[in-house]
């Protein structure tokens, strides 16, 4: 969750300046990290981001300074080193992260990374409430993981819903104590996805149907209600056709397996729902007709790509994150640029990625006052 450049966390050519439309990264040629084909992986951070591609290592950018990157801060000379802001090597993994199949998924957090590397072990580096933690394994046997701000949520060897961090609105359900120093089971039954937001939890069942728990006093767990937090895995829709949820600050986006896109949450005032109002809604609801294959919940906007190749955005532009060279935000998506080779898109606070089917990623979005503007 989170996300602006100040400390370098978008990555690409060292500066440190906004981009009010989509800028192509251009560092995997350095790297040499660019397969003949296969989908990037990018999670952004609040102040760090971590790239991968199709399981062919994985680069660090941003905020260091708990141990995110995998390094001890201790070990590492001068600030600037700790708020790089051009792409570093993450720690090995006990692999070579040169070589393919080094990292297989990465999702972080406010001050934290979560990896899972090719032996299918959950690596976690970073915050934790006793303290600093560099690269200690969490759990084997795992294909998922989903950052929130301060938790994370994942499925284990045996389909169980689990999760650690902080759990103090409710995300990780009944817990005690409230911070969770490893893996706990969140709930026992079958799960085919997790999914973490800022604050929330949600997990696709075996059936395809969608449950949440976590922060609710924007409705975005979409139970039907506004509440201070919902603290029990809860039943959303059991229409049995729920393939993936993004999860932003307080909003949340959802695909169906017909393609279709579904939005709740949010006090909706810069249109990030893409229903063409600014009401909150507290049930998921449908976003016009088209079929989508991504989607991407920021802090107050939202990203998607259309089954045509073509890549949208809707909600606020205050920090040019929806990459249409403006400031306006838009309560329905709108289309960003003519090109229908587009393939995902990932969302930071304010920052914006996606990723086109050549592997190339663009990246656009906010970055503090005090620096300058170019793009």
């Amino acid at each position: 969750m989170g996300g602006w450049n100040n400390k370098g966390q978008v990555g690409g050519d060292g500066s440190l300046v906004n981009r009010l439309s989509p800028y192509m990264l251009s560092f995997y040629s350095q790297f040499d990290l660019t397969p003949a084909s296969g989908q990037a992986q990018i999670s952004m951070g609040a102040e760090h981001s971590v790239y991968t591609l199709n399981g062919n290592g994985a680069l660090f950018a941003g905020d260091a300074s708990d141990g995110e990157s995998g390094i001890d801060p201790a070990t590492m000379s001068g600030d600037t080193s700790l708020e790089s802001p051009t792409p570093i090597p993450l720690i090995d993994l006990g692999l070579d992260i040169q070589t393919p199949l080094g990292v297989s998924r990465v999702s972080v957090g406010k001050d934290h990374t979560a990896l899972i590397g090719a032996d299918e072990t959950l690596y976690y580096t970073g915050y934790r409430e006793s303290g600093m933690a560099i690269l200690i394994e969490l759990g084997s046997n795992q294909s998922q993981v989903s950052s929130g701000y301060e938790h994370l949520v994942g499925i284990d060897a045996v389909g169980r819903l689990v999760g650690m961090g902080s759990g103090a609105l409710g995300q990780l359900g009944p817990v005690d104590p409230v911070y969770q120093e490893n893996l706990t089971v969140i709930d026992g039954g079958q799960w085919a996805g997790a999914y973490a937001g800022a604050y929330t939890s949600f997990g696709i069942d075996d059936n395809g149907s969608l449950h949440g728990l976590g922060q609710n006093d924007f409705g975005q767990v979409g139970v039907g209600e506004v509440s201070t937090r919902v603290i029990n895995v809860s039943l959303i829709d059991d229409t049995h056709s729920w393939i993936f949820i993004s999860a932003g600050f307080n909003h949340t986006l959802g695909l169906q397996a017909d393609g279709s896109l579904w939005a709740w949450g949010g006090n909706n005032s810069s249109g990030q729902l893409g229903n063409g109002t600014t009401t909150l809604s507290d049930v998921p609801t449908l976003i016009g007709s088209d079929a989508w294959i991504s989607v991407a919940a920021g802090k107050t906007h939202s990203l998607g790509v259309k089954a045509d190749g073509t890549l949208w955005a809707w909600g606020d532009d205050t920090y040019n994150q929806l990459g249409n060279s403006g400031t306006s935000s838009s309560s329905t998506p709108i289309q960003i640029g003519s090109d229908t080779d587009w393939l995902s898109v990932h969302a930071g606070g304010d920052n914006s990625a996606a990723v086109k089917n050549s592997g190339d990623i663009y990246v656009w979005g906010n970055n503090p006052p005090r620096f300058s503007v170019n793009g």
